[in-house]
């Protein structure tokens, strides 16, 4: 990460890409399946894109509600249920970094590369609302878990997401 900061040098570069993948909860799947899952989703996604990534897993958060609920609201968002913070104290969780550049044979390639970003939406007048491109992220891991849990014999489903990202500190 330290070579990929190097080759950004202007102060508005982008670092890389963050994600934040909900796992199952620790009642639902053993946890040695939980690395497999995200390294697999990263060597058939990510790596074929010549993309360095790494990733971390974590445990339910022992938050409490009140708390999130604050942060939320300093963050000038009002939710209109608490039901997704129950999730972060449920669900463990990954979290991935994908660099911006290809990691070649000669060292870290100083483009950008754009391939893998998330899908953006117009907020113009004319297109309002309209995707302008981009990797559907949410789509995609939804997918990627369908598949592992059926080739592992796990009786689970991936259910839709909450209305409002889940609070994570």
């Amino acid at each position: 990460w330290h070579e990929v900061e190097l080759t950004s040098p202007r102060r508005d570069s982008s670092l890389g890409l963050h994600l934040m993948l909900a796992l199952p909860a620790p009642t639902e799947m053993e946890a040695q399946l939980c690395v497999p899952l995200v390294k697999e989703f990263i060597q058939t996604v990510v790596l074929p894109h010549e993309l360095a990534a790494s990733f971390a897993v974590h445990n339910p958060h022992e938050q409490n509600i009140e708390e999130a609920m604050v942060w939320l609201e300093r963050m000038g968002q009002a939710p209109k249920a608490p039901t997704g913070f129950h999730l972060s104290r449920r669900n463990r969780h990954a979290h991935v970094l994908i660099s911006p550049r290809r990691v070649g044979a000669d060292g870290i390639e100083p483009r950008r590369y754009a391939a893998l970003d998330p899908t953006q939406v117009s907020h113009g007048p004319e297109t309002r609302g309209v995707a302008l491109g981009g990797i559907d992220w949410p789509e995609l891991w939804m997918r990627h878990q369908s598949d592992f849990f059926a080739r592992h014999g796990l009786g689970l489903r991936v259910r839709p997401w909450a209305a409002f990202s889940d609070y994570h500190r």
